[in-house]
């Protein structure tokens, strides 16, 4: 079975994900952290979106399970 890259680990009382583990290196990130190492093209099946003016990880649009922020 195939371990997804990232996983959303915790989030507001609204729903926005702001903690983040890389389920490949153990590595847990911030929002912050996240959005920045997406930004350096760390992340190749991620990229970030604008939401309410705020970035905001998303996985790529494809057919894969295996990339989505749960």
């Amino acid at each position: 079975m195939l371990t997804k890259e990232v996983t959303a680990i915790a989030q507001t009382q609204t729903g926005r994900n702001i903690r983040f583990r890389d389920n490949l290196t153990g590595k847990v990130m911030s929002l912050k952290q996240f959005v920045e190492a997406i930004d350096r093209g760390l992340y190749h099946h991620y990229h970030n979106r604008r939401i309410g003016g705020r970035k905001t990880p998303c996985s790529n649009p494809d057919f894969s399970r295996f990339n989505n922020l749960n």
